[in-house]
């Protein structure tokens, strides 16, 4: 079980600290919004279609030359994901 008092700056921190929450069994994340924050209010109003797009509210993470273990990080996740949609 968590409890998250007030939403991260990101959806990518949200998604981050509440996938904690349920590594090996079901969880429970309990969201406490502050009511007189205008974009917490939004949040609030709008939570079942945020958590909907969630995919999409998420910043992209860039790799650049300066990610040393990109490629050997990447290229398996890429010929996995090849493999996997040519068997399917």
């Amino acid at each position: 079980m968590m409890v998250v008092c007030g939403m991260p700056s990101h959806y990518a921190e949200y998604v981050q600290s509440s996938s904690r929450a349920a590594r090996s069994h079901p969880g429970l994340v309990f969201v406490c919004f502050k009511a007189r924050d205008p974009r917490e209010t939004s949040q609030y109003e709008f939570f079942p279609a945020i958590h909907e797009h969630m995919d999409r509210l998420i910043e992209a993470v860039a790799v650049n030359r300066f990610a040393s273990f990109a490629p050997k990080k990447t290229v398996p996740g890429l010929i996995a994901g090849v493999l996997l949609c040519d068997i399917t």
